[in-house]
């Protein structure tokens, strides 16, 4: 469970930094959102804390996301991947 909640949050939040730097963005932008995330899942449960097109089903933004990482498969992949995960999960709940 550690690794999921540190070690993977960590690689994406590296991969965040990556996407942002190739955009001529700074990190700092996504800061005041990791920190909003990162104290929501103190206090609530994190199945309840999630948010995003994933949970919303929202396919129209899903693909622009998508297309915008269409330089780099490797991203497109992880991006897809979690989706779908945070689909199936809250489809379960």
């Amino acid at each position: 469970a550690a690794v999921f909640a540190c070690n993977f949050s960590n690689h994406v939040y590296t991969l965040a930094a990556q996407i942002v730097r190739n955009n001529n963005l700074d990190f700092d932008l996504l800061k005041p959102l990791i920190l909003e995330t990162a104290e929501k899942v103190l206090t609530l449960n994190p199945l309840n804390a999630q948010t995003g097109p994933a949970l919303r089903d929202d396919k129209i933004t899903l693909n622009h996301h998508l297309e915008f990482l269409k330089n780099d498969p490797h991203l497109q992949e992880i991006y897809q991947s979690l989706s779908q995960s945070i689909i199936n999960l809250h489809q379960k709940a």
